[in-house]
């Protein structure tokens, strides 16, 4: 290359035009040249007093020219290390990289960027160091007291699953896990780390939206840690920042300007604070943001904001609840790289316990050999837990530590927990350890209400739920199974403890869900086995739920459950993909009139915006039902008619009914005698 024969001072004179008026960043530049003793002091001031860019950049390639070879090599050197920040400019950078360069300019002792820059990445690195260190201490002060002063900061992999797409889908889980041999079940708790992701894994990749989601306790703020300690730690050459926040420490306010976030609410800088937010807005790329903790999507707007239009190119990770993940997305929309955390892999707990543990041969020799609480282990949370306790006590121990008793007035100004558990994974370790002591105290500290809305149930979990309700033998138990996803094999499971339970439903009173009560009613009535429909009708408010299309067996049996009630019945249809009644059911109407108190129609998406349609609809399943009547009860034919019009309120006239009954009686013969004898 041609470029190769011209000395610094050649290269120099000649890329003259390029650089006039093109260099960004010139107090860097200059900075840089008077720590290399190239400027002196009184040429900087000088330079720094030329208001023109233009002018500044002609008296830096002057007096760097006219002192010679050497200083235009350190001139060239510097541009070439601090070509994100002063060579914007994809012909620039080109420039400078065709440059022969006696040695590596990326080996020599320049650092990028400014002095009061480097000091404020110093002062992050501090603080990042104090959130690590602070919460692990916090961790340590639950071991016993004389193994404290032994652990220093360690980290132990945790299972990333990147592979998230089917898992954030709402699949049901098939029966054949609950068929496992009990040794299984307990395994399969544990995640297989199938991937090597790890949080130095997460720094590297090129990815910029980064969302981090597993259950409570399960090692999502200990990767969000791991990545501020492995910035911290590494001697960084390249000028970067890292940032922080525990969403719960800042929720409180919103911040007003990407100035107010960074430094009002995590740290100041001691020096040219301007100047380190100009960087830090030039160079997005080298900036990456932690949100630890998302619960209320709406008090991150403004950050959003921020984000998308201040520092469009950072690194951003949050981490959230699985049930929140969609909802972020959905809110946030952006190409976000997702991750779940799932806890400790097999040899992950057995590396923790074996550190954990190594000074207490006894205790680690017990937690190994003991499955329940190995597998309990693979949620971080629990493992610290199992090591701070180890005793029969332990599973009232996490109900108390998970559990917190909070006075009336908490309830009353609508205070919560700090944290939230998996009730479904305490439901299942209390199952493994099978204490009635433990599901006691788990059920007072709940108010004897089981909430498990919106959960996805497998059939072992709901096995689970059955055996911690079946405990309370003194005191029923409330069931909210609102929006929840359950097969029909685990409904049965979860009805094997009905006669412990005092309500289905949430606690304060608002309705149940009706999806759900009617796939209930659907799968028990479809059973073979014989249950106590009585109970459940006063579990459900005397609510007979029943889809308007379905076996003949469900509403035979359903024919015999209102006949058998003390009370007469609050019949609820559910529309289906076909509104039509079916035969089936329409016998069990007209043959229960006597024993139904109440009739009304569950209306599907497409009617609730359509009010007249759904009037009609219900016209017509009142005018078959009369014409039915007419055809099957001839001689009490009057008195059911006068019965359904009592339980439907579609007409406001007799005649307007009359005449609707006359059309559909003429529309029916009409049919019938087109498709002959």
């Amino acid at each position: 290359m041609a470029s190769a024969r011209q000395s610094a001072l050649e290269y120099i004179t000649n890329g003259r035009l390029r650089l006039i008026g093109r260099l960004q960043n010139l107090p860097l530049i200059v900075e840089k040249l008077f720590q290399r003793k190239v400027l002196h002091g009184e040429e900087v001031s000088k330079i720094q007093a030329e208001v023109d860019r233009f002018d500044q950049t002609r008296k830096i390639l002057d007096w760097v020219s006219a002192k010679g070879e050497a200083a235009c090599y350190e001139l060239l050197t510097i541009l070439y290390i601090t070509r994100k920040r002063t060579l914007d400019d994809a012909d620039l950078q080109q420039w400078i990289s065709c440059f022969p360069f006696k040695e590596d300019p990326e080996m020599t002792d320049y650092l990028v960027g400014s002095k009061p820059c480097h000091g404020y990445q110093t002062q992050l690195k501090c603080k990042a160091r104090k959130i690590t260190n602070s919460a692990w201490k916090q961790s340590c002060s639950l071991l016993p007291e004389t193994c404290r002063n032994e652990w220093t900061l360690s980290y132990t992999p945790l299972v990333l699953d990147t592979d998230v797409h089917s898992s954030l889908s709402k699949i049901k889980v098939k029966s054949k896990r609950c068929k496992k041999a009990h040794p299984k079940k307990l395994k399969s708790f544990i995640p297989m780390a199938k991937q090597e992701t790890s949080p130095a894994d997460l720094l590297r990749t090129h990815e910029k939206k980064i969302l981090l989601f597993g259950k409570p306790g399960i090692g999502k703020t200990t990767v969000a840690h791991q990545m501020l300690n492995l910035w911290a730690e590494k001697d960084h050459r390249e000028l970067d920042y890292m940032f922080y926040f525990d969403v719960r420490d800042i929720s409180h306010r919103k911040p007003m300007s990407l100035e107010d976030l960074l430094f009002n609410m995590y740290s100041e800088p001691k020096k040219s604070k301007e100047e380190v937010l100009q960087d830090i807005k030039e160079n997005s790329e080298n900036v990456v943001i932690i949100f630890d903790g998302i619960t209320d999507l709406s008090s991150l707007s403004v950050v959003k904001e921020l984000m998308e239009n201040l520092l469009p190119d950072a690194k951003i990770v949050t981490t959230c609840r699985p049930d929140q993940s969609e909802d972020f997305l959905t809110d946030w929309p952006a190409d976000w790289f997702r991750v779940e955390v799932k806890g400790f892999s097999d040899e992950s707990i057995r590396a923790y316990l074996t550190e954990m543990l190594s000074a207490d041969p006894d205790s680690l020799s017990s937690v190994l050999n003991n499955l329940e609480l190995f597998s309990l282990c693979h949620v971080p949370m629990y493992a610290l837990m199992v090591i701070k306790k180890m005793s029969d006590w332990f599973f009232k121990e996490v109900v108390n530590t998970f559990l917190p008793s909070q006075t009336s007035q908490d309830h009353a100004e609508g205070g919560a927990p700090e944290f939230e558990i998996d009730l479904l994974f305490l439901c299942q370790c209390l199952y493994e350890h099978q204490s009635t002591e433990a599901c006691l105290l788990l059920l007072d500290k709940l108010d004897y209400h089981l909430d498990l809305s919106g959960e996805h149930l497998d059939p072992h979990q709901c096995c689970a739920v059955s055996y911690v309700t079946s405990q309370s033998a003194e005191r029923k138990v409330g069931l909210d199974l609102n929006d929840c996803i359950v097969s029909d094999q685990g409904v049965r499971l979860i009805l094997g403890s009905l006669k412990n339970v005092r309500h289905l439903g949430p606690s304060s009173g608002d309705s149940s869900d009706p999806s759900m009560l009617c796939q209930l009613w659907t799968t028990l009535l479809s059973s073979v086995a014989e249950m106590d429909f009585t109970s459940l009708l006063g579990l459900c408010g005397n609510e007979l739920h029943l889809p308007v299309q379905g076996e003949r067996r469900v509403f035979e049996r359903a024919e015999e459950v209102m006949k058998q009630s003390l009370e007469r019945v609050h019949l609820c249809l559910h529309w289906g993909q076909r509104t039509l009644l079916s035969e089936a059911l329409s016998k069990t109407i007209l043959d229960c009139l006597s024993h139904i108190n109440k009739l009304r129609f569950t209306p599907l998406e497409h009617q609730r915006g359509s009010p007249e349609r759904l009037e009609t609809e219900e016209k017509a399943v009142l005018l078959d039902l009369c014409l039915q009547a007419a055809l099957d009860h001839r001689e009490t034919f009057q008195r059911a008619v006068n019965t359904l019009l009592s339980l439907f309120s579609v007409y406001q006239t007799e005649s307007d009914f009359l005449l609707d009954l006359y059309s559909h009686v003429n529309h029916f013969t009409s049919q019938l005698l087109q498709s002959g004898p």
